[in-house]
């Protein structure tokens, strides 16, 4: 499996490593800059690839598994997939359960609905996006500036 061989490699983690401390996910380029990480990311995985492999990452819309009355039952997360989680949120199966994390635990975490810091992404939440008019309430999570406030 291409993603166990960059494991093997050390750019998955490389590559996480960007995700997880850019900064990104509060602040103004969130869209923008995942857009560009995904192709980049893209273009390491297919590296990974048997030679003339069509394939690339697999294309995953959350707001299915959001319809189900517990998205964690979705096949997608399943050992056939991602793996299962515990009641904790561990990886116990599927391809990625034996991955040591940047952390140096050795079980990736998954919060997904009906646990705490989790959600999949809905319909709901897409339309809202696509609808906003200001785009400032898209490409930020802060507070409107005001400036009476004294810095």
């Amino acid at each position: 499996m291409a993603f166990n061989k960059m494991k093997a490699a050390g750019l998955y983690d490389r590559i996480g490593f960007v995700h997880k401390y850019s900064g990104l996910h509060e602040g103004p380029g969130f869209f923008t800059w995942h857009r560009e990480y995904l192709k980049r990311f893209e273009l390491v995985f297919r590296r990974f690839l048997p030679p003339g492999s069509p394939l690339g990452l697999p294309y995953w819309d959350s707001a299915l598994e959001s319809e189900l009355p517990d998205p964690r039952e979705s096949l997608f997360f399943s050992s056939l997939f991602v793996g299962a989680a515990n009641s904790t949120g561990h990886i116990i199966d599927g391809p990625f359960s034996d991955w040591k994390i940047m952390e140096g635990t050795r079980r990736i975490v998954r919060f997904v609905p009906n646990m705490i810091n989790g959600e999949v992404l809905n319909n709901a939440r897409i339309d809202f996006v696509l609808e906003q008019k200001k785009i400032e309430n898209v490409l930020a999570a802060v507070q409107p500036l005001d400036v009476s406030i004294a810095v």
